[in-house]
């Protein structure tokens, strides 16, 4: 067998667009844009919003898509409403925020392999998506950055679905929360 041809085989048996495999190489054509088993570049961590009626702070690890806060349709005074909210940790106890990660949400018909929205986590590890016209429920999720967690490549993608009630990842109950109280344990992607 002539060696070109050898070398051409060996060639077209490499897959792209692999598990883990970076998106960040300025083409959204790649795939059609699909991003689903890709890894995305950790972004920059903004500066958290400090609240400052009682508990003043970030607040991170509590459930602000809440009556009376930024549900939608019941915001507290001054408050915008969120569709998603939640905080990313680097340690599954929910002690150590993780800033800069890439969170995505994924509809679970069509095309289920283009993220439709997405956040990057702040420095408290805080993570906001606020277009309230997403309603087309149930929706899929992971959170990202290339080279974080080795076991899973980067990604850490939700095991089930998030249904209208679930909104609201640090609630507790069914959703994630952190220690000592929690109930599931809190999103997370190791360093």
């Amino acid at each position: 067998m002539p060696k070109y041809l050898l070398l051409i085989l060996f060639a077209s048996a490499c897959s792209v667009g692999t598990y883990g495999e970076s998106m960040d190489d300025g083409d959204d054509t790649m795939m059609g844009g699909d991003d689903r088993n890709l890894c995305a570049n950790r972004g920059t961590a903004g500066t958290p919003y400090m609240h400052t009626s009682a508990p003043t702070g970030p607040r991170s690890g509590m459930g602000c898509v809440a009556a009376a806060c930024h549900l939608a349709g019941n915001t507290g005074a001054g408050a915008g409403a969120f569709a998603y909210a939640g905080t990313v940790y680097k340690d599954l106890n929910g002690t150590i925020p993780n800033g800069g990660v890439v969170v995505r949400l994924f509809p679970s018909t069509g095309n289920t392999m283009k993220s439709i929205a997405t956040a990057i986590s702040d420095s408290a590890g805080n993570f906001i998506i606020r277009d309230t016209t997403l309603t087309a429920f149930p929706y899929n999720t992971d959170v990202t950055a290339c080279g974080a967690d080795g076991a899973v490549m980067g990604i850490r993608p939700m095991v089930g679905s998030i249904q209208r009630a679930e909104a609201n990842c640090n609630a507790g109950n069914t959703c994630h929360q952190a220690a000592p109280t929690k109930t599931a344990t809190p999103v997370y992607l190791m360093d």
